[in-house]
């Protein structure tokens, strides 16, 4: 059986894993509040505060992939899309929606990834009509809320774990913290890959890509 000081380095380790994700924002986890550690306070309380965030977060960046990726859909794949999303939306507990959440994004990912580098996306976009235009130009605008909002939340999540190092008890109740952590990595990754293809193709495809911030209201239209 592993010591607790030896799962706690390994919890570390997996959350220090996704800095660089972070740090390519150039510091702007610390503009919006996250920067500094976690001090004191209970640790579940923390921990619940984190992940309520984290599925929101989530939920709104799978589902601006999705959103982008319907608009290329035949009627089959896209009936397979809302199902997700309507499955999705009626889970309750929020460790089950975030694992949900992430296993819907790598899906995904996996998908806008091979859209992006298509030769003749852009031409593809021109042809869409004007709804699905708009929803892909509402799809950029909630990523990129939520590429803002990543970097704070990702920093709050490391404090969080790097504080029980006082009291290696809490140390499962942080686990919820690292499995979330992996993805707030890849928003912020894809933000500056993916998504910034997807954006400059649709500004060349006169589809509007609404100016975004971190504290802007995402849209709710589905899929």
């Amino acid at each position: 059986m592993k010591s607790i000081k030896a799962i706690l380095a390994a919890l570390l380790i997996s959350a220090t894993a996704v800095i660089p994700a972070h740090a390519q924002f150039g510091g702007l986890g610390g503009m919006l509040g996250g920067g500094k550690p976690a001090a004191g306070g209970d640790v579940g309380t923390q921990v619940a505060d984190f992940l309520k965030r984290s599925v929101v977060l989530s939920v709104l960046a799978s589902n601006s992939l999705a959103k982008i990726n319907a608009a290329f859909d035949n009627e089959e794949a896209l009936a397979r899309r809302r199902k997700e999303q309507e499955e999705l939306s009626k889970i309750t507990d929020p460790q089950e929606k975030q694992a949900r959440a992430a296993k819907i994004y790598e899906s995904e990912r996996a998908e806008s990834e091979k859209l992006a580098k298509s030769a003749d996306l852009q031409d593809r976009m021109k042809n869409l009509d004007a709804d699905k235009k708009k929803r892909i130009g509402e799809a950029l605008f909630n990523f990129s809320i939520g590429a803002l909002q990543a970097p704070a939340l990702l920093q709050s999540g490391q404090n969080i774990m790097q504080g029980v190092g006082a009291n290696p008890l809490n140390i499962a109740k942080v686990i919820p913290i690292k499995d979330a952590l992996p993805l707030l990595g890849k928003v912020g990754s894809d933000a500056g890959t993916t998504i910034a293809t997807f954006v400059k193709v649709a500004q060349g495809a006169d589809i509007s890509v609404p100016q975004a911030k971190a504290d802007s209201k995402p849209s709710e239209e589905t899929l």
